[in-house]
């Protein structure tokens, strides 16, 4: 048996118990963060969907739209509808590039640019309250677990959704 086999088989042992899977503890702390977020940052007009944006944004501005849906793990048609709203809003712009005009680059305004200092200290306080009683040490255990389990789920989920090649078919010869 392998060894992300067997480590499978353990982390199955206590599937009956929904609430001590890793999935429903990591999904259930995911959702009490949001919520709290969403709460913090929606007196500014912004939801969740617009913040996953204007994270990638503020960072990298003027990405393509493609890009930026991939960045954020959103499809093109939910990439185009937040962006509707985020222009509706004024925070961002979507331009057709110069060299290519099949591509439109999304553009920060200066208000969502403004945004960045309004919202990343409430994302600081939603952080500072998720780690209330851990010790440095255990945060930063917890950031390198976390982000192990996202490599390890995203190299074991894309070797599970892999369909095997399709048997090539050898043409007969000509003549």
């Amino acid at each position: 048996m392998t060894k992300g086999r067997a480590a499978i088989d353990d982390g199955l042992r206590g599937v009956g118990a929904k609430d001590q899977t890793i999935a429903y503890l990591v999904r259930e702390a995911h959702r009490a963060l949001s919520a709290d977020l969403q709460a913090r940052i929606a007196q500014y007009g912004v939801n969740a969907g617009m913040w996953r944006f204007l994270r990638v944004l503020w960072e990298e501005d003027a990405i393509s739209q493609r890009d930026l849906s991939d960045r954020v793990g959103m499809t093109a048609a939910t990439t185009v509808l937040a962006l509707d709203r985020m222009e509706r809003e004024a925070l961002v712009l979507r331009v057709r590039d110069g060299k290519d005009r099949r591509v439109a680059r999304v553009h920060l305004t200066a208000k969502g640019r403004r945004l960045r200092e309004k919202l990343l200290p409430h994302a600081a306080e939603v952080d500072a309250v998720a780690c209330t009683g851990l010790a440095p040490a255990e945060v930063a255990l917890l950031k390198t677990l976390l982000t192990r389990m996202r490599v390890n789920v995203g190299t074991y989920g894309a070797l599970a959704q892999r369909k095997p090649a399709a048997p090539r078919r050898r043409r007969p010869p000509a003549g």
